[in-house]
C-alpha cells in the first residue's frame, strides 16, 4: 500500500491544496484511493511522535497510526496532509537549516508504516520570501535574531532534502516550487492523487480562482474546452498567457520590507535559490515538478 504524505511547506498554499485534494474524496475511492479526514490522524501524529523525541515508535503507536488511516483491505493508496508534522512555523528554521525536524519525523513515519510505501510531497519557497513569512509567525523580533548569525544566502532547501534522504534512503520525494504553483497545480494534484488522467482530477483551477480575475478564468476555461487534447506544456502556455492579462495584482505580488535587506541582496538570494533547485533535482529519489 502507498501512503502519501503532503507536508506543506508553510506559506505555500498548503491549505488550499488540501481542500482541492478533498474535493476528489468520493471520485477516487472507486480506484482504491482513500483520503481520511485530518481529524483522524493529525493530533495523533503530533502527540505520539512528538513525545518520542528521536526514538522509533513502539508497536502500539505504529498500530494506532495505521488504524487511524486505514479504510479497508481494498485500499491501495492513502493520502494524508499535515503541514505541522515537522513542527510549527517557528520551528521551520534552526541553526541555518530549514525544517530540521523533518529527517527524524520521516524516519519515525517510515518505521511506523514499514510494511508499506511512504511517499513525501512537499513544496519549497524562495528563502527571500519564506524567511520573512517565518519571522511573522516566530517569537523573534527581527531577521537577525531569527537567523542567529547565519547568512540568508547560505539557506539551502537541498540540504534539507539531502538530510531527509540520508535518514530515510528508501523514501520517494516529490517537490515543487511555490512560485510555480499556478502552472503546476493540476500536475501536483494528479501526482498526489495517483489518478490515471489529469483530466479526471477535480480542483484543477482552484488556485487560479484565487489569483485571476473572473473574466480571465472564464476565458481560460473556454479556451481549454475549445482546444481539446493539449499537452501539459501547451496548457501551461495558455495559463501563462491568461495570467499575464488577468492576474489579480495583490494576489500574485508580495512586497518585502525587511530592514537592511536591499534589492541586490534579495536578487542574490533568489539567484542562489534557483541554482539550489538544480542541486535538489539531482538528489537520488527526489523528483522536481517544473513548468
Amino acid at each position: 500500500m502507498q501512503i502519501v504524505l503532503h507536508s506543506g511547506a508553510y506559506f505555500t498554499e498548503e491549505k488550499l491544496l488540501f481542500k482541492s485534494i478533498l474535493r476528489n474524496r468520493e471520485s477516487v475511492s472507486e480506484h482504491g484511493i482513500h483520503i481520511p479526514g485530518p481529524g483522524r490522524y493529525r493530533r495523533l501524529m503530533r502527540e505520539r511522535l512528538g513525545a518520542l523525541g528521536t526514538a522509533m515508535p513502539p508497536d502500539e503507536t505504529s498500530q494506532a497510526l495505521l488504524n487511524a488511516v486505514l479504510d479497508g483491505p481494498q485500499t491501495q493508496r492513502i493520502i494524508l496532509s499535515h503541514s505541522h508534522i515537522f513542527g510549527a512555523p517557528r520551528a521551520a528554521l534552526r541553526n541555518g537549516q530549514l525544517y530540521p525536524n523533518a529527517p527524524v519525523r520521516l524516519d519515525q513515519l517510515g518505521f511506523a508504516f514499514r510494511d508499506h510505501q511512504l511517499r513525501l510531497f512537499m513544496a519549497v519557497r524562495n528563502p527571500a520570501t519564506f524567511l520573512p513569512a517565518i519571522l511573522r509567525k516566530a517569537p523573534q523580533e527581527d531577521m537577525m535574531e531569527l537567523l542567529r548569525g547565519h547568512d540568508p544566502r547560505d539557506i539551502r532547501w537541498s540540504e534539507t532534502f539531502e538530510a531527509i534522504r540520508s535518514s530515510v534512503p528508501d523514501l520517494t520525494i516529490t517537490v515543487w516550487c511555490s512560485e510555480d504553483l499556478p502552472l503546476v497545480w493540476a500536475t501536483i494534484l494528479h501526482k498526489i492523487l495517483g489518478m490515471p488522467r489529469v483530466e479526471d482530477v477535480n480542483g484543477r483551477f482552484d488556485l487560479l480562482t484565487e489569483i485571476m480575475e473572473p473574466e480571465g478564468l472564464v476565458q481560460l476555461e473556454r479556451s481549454l474546452n475549445v482546444a481539446m487534447g493539449l499537452s501539459e506544456a501547451e496548457e501551461r502556455d495558455l495559463i501563462t498567457d491568461h495570467l499575464e492579462r488577468f492576474a489579480i495584482k495583490d494576489a500574485v505580488e508580495e512586497e518585502l520590507d525587511v530592514p537592511n535587506w536591499t534589492e541586490d541582496l534579495i536578487d542574490e538570494i533568489t539567484e542562489i535559490y534557483d541554482e539550489d533547485m538544480d542541486r535538489l533535482a539531482a538528489i537520488p529519489g527526489v523528483s522536481l515538478i517544473e513548468p
